[in-house]
């Protein structure tokens, strides 16, 4: 992929969009899949870096919960979470967002900017 939608960001191959308004968790997830595309979901940490250098200082949704029956934090692709790749600061929320450098958890229920990223 060589090129992105308009207000889209290319990197790697993939397209992303950090939205500019602020919804909860579950509508982030229908906002994203209304333009065929899902929160983002980070697989290494140069996709990590890529994604902090763009939030500055607001903190966006992106596609990991824990709101599976298990409890453990999984990514909306239903594939396991990595500690590898980053670790979530204050484990105590069941949704994740991404800004200031950190990964936190959230109330799902919160307000917040979101990041979509492309089907391919």
């Amino acid at each position: 992929k060589t090129s992105c939608p308009v207000r889209w960001t290319l990197y790697e191959g993939k397209c992303y969009h950090f939205s500019t308004l602020e919804k909860t968790w579950d509508e982030s997830q229908k906002e994203c899949a209304q333009s065929d595309s899902h929160l983002a979901i980070i697989n290494n940490k140069a996709e990590l870096s890529f994604l902090n250098s763009r939030t500055r200082n607001a903190d966006y949704f992106i596609g990991l919960s824990r709101r599976n029956s298990d409890g453990q934090w999984r990514w909306i692709d239903n594939t396991r979470f990595d500690f590898g790749i980053f670790n979530i600061q204050g484990k105590t929320k069941d949704c994740a967002a991404i800004g200031l450098n950190s990964v936190v958890s959230k109330s799902c229920s919160e307000l917040n900017r979101w990041i979509c990223e492309e089907n391919l």
